[in-house]
């Protein structure tokens, strides 16, 4: 129905801004990432170095924010750990598409084609 497509629609574009602080990375749904209290950055559980979901969620505060309101060391060397690793994956695939432009090229537009190969990756990437 009118109705149930415009929840939809509404959940989706608040989910937009459900990226990892860390990673970038979207999540898979709106439980995925855990929001901090202090800065109301959101991570992925791992991005945040946690094991499992803490007990008292709603306090939870990001390693930035602990114990003060800047970034500790560790929290940015993690940051900066994999996001090097993402530029080099989005690299990989970028000469990926490349090698198969030809074989790929039917089944996208010339658009999408483009920024595959320019390791654009679809255009999904959050700001920096």
């Amino acid at each position: 129905s009118r109705a149930t497509g415009h929840r939809i629609a509404a959940r989706m574009a608040a989910r937009i801004h459900d990226w990892c602080a860390v990673c970038r990375g979207d999540a898979e749904s709106h439980d995925d990432l855990i929001k901090c209290r202090g800065c109301k950055a959101k991570y992925h559980l791992n991005c945040a170095g946690l094991r499992a979901w803490p007990e008292n969620l709603k306090e939870w505060r990001c390693t930035g924010c602990e114990g003060s309101h800047s970034r500790s060391s560790s929290h940015q060397s993690r940051i900066t750990a994999v996001r090097a690793v993402h530029r080099s994956l989005r690299s990989r695939a970028a000469g990926f598409f490349e090698k198969s432009r030809t074989a790929i090229a039917p089944f996208v537009t010339p658009d999408a084609l483009a920024k595959l190969t320019a390791g654009g990756g679809g255009g999904g990437a959050a700001p920096a």
